[in-house]
Formats: C-alpha cells, sequence, structure tokens
C-alpha cells in the first residue's frame, strides 16, 4: 500500500486508488506523474499525493531502475 510521503520501494502494478509520484530521480522529469489502477509505478518513485494499492511486480536488480543503473554500469 502506497500513501503520501512513501518512497517506492519496488516496482508495482496498482489495482486500487491513485497517486501523484515524483519520479525525477528514474526519468529526470520534475512534473509529478499521475498513476492510477493498472499502472506501473516504479521503484524510487515518491508518492506526492494519494493513496494506492498494488502488487509487487520486480524488486532489486530486475526493477526499472535496477536495470537502468546496470546499463549506466555497462556504458
Amino acid at each position: 500500500h502506497l500513501r503520501t510521503g512513501d518512497i517506492v520501494a519496488a516496482d508495482l502494478e496498482l489495482f486500487e486508488g491513485s497517486v501523484s509520484l515524483d519520479q525525477s530521480a528514474l526519468t529526470g522529469e520534475s512534473l509529478p506523474v499521475d498513476a492510477g489502477p493498472e499502472s506501473r509505478v516504479y521503484t524510487g518513485s515518491v508518492v506526492q499525493r494519494g493513496e494506492a494499492s498494488g502488487v509487487v511486480v520486480a524488486t532489486g536488480t530486475p526493477t526499472r531502475f535496477g536495470r537502468t543503473a546496470g546499463l549506466v554500469r555497462h556504458a
């Protein structure tokens, strides 16, 4: 379950609720992103507003953040 102020610790697929996310650590984008049911939420995002529940789809290296870090390491 995610709520305002949480830092997302795993990649999730939301099934209930809606949140506004700061994904700047992953994308560099400064504007918040809205996510609701069936949306993916990525590790390292910060919940700015709202509450939602989801199912963990990836942790650690297989997350979107982990794969991105791996690409940078090999570049």
